[in-house]
């Protein structure tokens, strides 16, 4: 049901309306427009391409408030690598990653510039089509299929 909700209010989420004709329709003054399309540079996109939608982030700034972490954003990084290390994941560094290597439209590991690791789980921080176009060259692989929402082993 909330699914049949949502598919009924999907015009006003202003997806079909970019982020700039929205700050334009909404605010009007050039500076503020400008000020509030730099939201769409957050991650990377123009304000000019970007869907309206993303108009809730700066939504959320100021009426919600912004919560920052001790010791800054690094350290969001620094403890979800404290607790990878403490769950036995192993890290390899310094090594490109060359290919992700697949059997049975599955990912098994990568092979890097070093060695090939075999893996459970392969994830990759690359949008997905710079994952696709550097790392999933051979047609076979790039019909790798993605789990989303994958449980979590404990």
């Amino acid at each position: 049901m909330d699914t049949l909700k949502a598919i009924a209010q999907i015009s006003e989420m202003d997806i079909g309306t970019s982020l700039h004709s929205l700050n334009e329709a909404a605010i009007g003054e050039p500076h503020l427009v400008q000020l509030f399309n730099r939201y769409a540079t957050y991650n990377g996109s123009s304000p000019y391409r970007t869907p309206g939608i993303m108009s809730m982030i700066p939504h959320l700034e100021l009426h919600l408030g912004a919560y920052f972490p001790k010791g800054g954003m690094h350290s969001i990084t620094t403890s979800l690598y404290q607790l990878a290390l403490r769950q036995g994941i192993q890290f390899h560094f310094g090594q490109k990653v060359e290919q992700i290597l697949v059997k049975n439209r599955q990912a098994i590991g990568v092979q890097t510039t070093e060695q090939q690791h075999f893996a459970e789980i392969v994830v990759s921080n690359m949008d997905i089509f710079s994952t696709y176009k550097n790392c999933c060259r051979d047609s076979r692989t790039q019909r790798v299929r993605c789990a989303r929402n994958a449980p979590v082993r404990r």
